[in-house]
């Protein structure tokens, strides 16, 4: 659910408008809660944005007590936020700590490497302050959950980024590859974005020196990789079987509208319908979107023979659509895809 297309940072490969400001209703956010909890019994929100923590508290908090609410009336509500850390504050983490509410950290490693991407508006880098706010949050009992962006400039400082990693005490990681262009600039890909190539050059790299350290804290690319090898559930979508895309995954966006996940966010061909003017029931049952559930169930031409397809099921449906603007192409990582799968069967 994203809460604001506003943010205090101006990071270089971020996919939202620089000139857009939306900040959801309170009204809104209230009725999208109901909409969810009225057709799911259990139901998993992430907030972010823009840059979640811009909404005003008492908005957010009227939410969260109507969350609680929900829950004693039965329906189960986990909530977790997004957050590029720079408006973390004992009064936030009051919050997050009453409502129980999972917090993740966009960190790029070490300062050199993170304040070159993820300056302020005004080009000062954000790394000291991400930094001083995620080391708060720790010493106030917080989980450190971290999400890291891979660009081209991670791939000659893979040590440096364990290395600053590893000394963080943090509980979790994500590896995110930088995905940028197409659907959000003009439709050509820009050179920010991560190759196939270099995307598993890192993870495989990373795990190395992961594996060697016996580092304390979990890798969410890795235990999702490993998971779907042995034929278990992964917990990021984009390794998921597609056919939960825009069913059991959706986006909200600040205005109502609904995208079957964020990536096609703004991309009107995508958009599914509005939570105020149609409601979820309606848009589930609607022909836009049993049209994208047969889109989401056929496997490209490509894949039909491989053997990894097992594993992926066609992929992401976004990777699928990121270069050509259709889903008949195989996803954009698959080659990466397959050389982290060999590696890993090999350990």
């Amino acid at each position: 659910m994203k809460l604001t297309k506003a943010c205090n940072l101006d990071c270089v490969y971020c996919y939202e408008s620089k000139s857009e400001n939306n900040i959801i209703s309170e009204s809104l956010l209230l009725k999208c809660l109901d909409e969810i909890t009225g057709i799911s019994e259990d139901t998993t929100i992430i907030l972010h944005g823009g840059e979640p923590m811009l909404i005003n508290k008492k908005i957010l908090t009227n939410f969260l007590e109507k969350g609680e609410e929900k829950k004693r009336e039965g329906k189960k509500i986990s909530i977790n936020i997004q957050t590029n850390g720079m408006q973390i504050d004992r009064e936030w983490i009051e919050i997050l700590k009453k409502y129980n509410i999972a917090v993740g950290i966009s960190i790029d490693g070490h300062e050199e490497l993170h304040d070159k991407y993820r300056s302020t508006r005004n080009g000062k880098g954000s790394h000291k302050t991400v930094l001083e706010n995620l080391t708060i949050a720790g010493l106030s009992g917080l989980d450190k959950n971290c999400l890291c962006v891979i660009t081209k400039d991670s791939l000659t400082n893979i040590r440096h980024i364990f290395d600053f990693f590893d000394g963080l005490e943090i509980q979790n990681i994500d590896f995110l590859p930088c995905m940028t262009g197409n659907v959000h600039h003009n439709g050509q890909i820009t050179n920010l974005t991560l190759s196939p190539e270099d995307y598993a050059k890192f993870i495989i790299q990373y795990y190395e020196l992961w594996k060697t350290s016996k580092s304390s804290y979990s890798v969410r690319s890795f235990s999702d990789f490993i998971n779907i090898l042995n034929k278990k559930d992964s917990v990021t979508c984009s390794l998921i079987y597609p056919k939960i895309c825009g069913w059991e995954v959706i986006s909200v966006d600040t205005d109502g509208d609904v995208y079957p996940c964020d990536s096609f966010a703004g991309i009107e061909e995508m958009k599914m319908g509005n939570i105020e003017e149609d409601g979820l029931e309606k848009i589930f049952n609607s022909e836009k979107i049993k049209k994208f559930q047969e889109v989401a169930n056929t496997i490209p031409e490509d894949c039909e023979s491989c053997i990894y397809l097992q594993y992926c099921f066609g992929g992401c449906l976004y990777h699928r659509y990121f270069k050509t603007r259709t889903f008949e192409a195989k996803s954009y990582y698959c080659e990466a895809y397959k050389k982290i799968f060999r590696y890993l069967k090999k350990q």
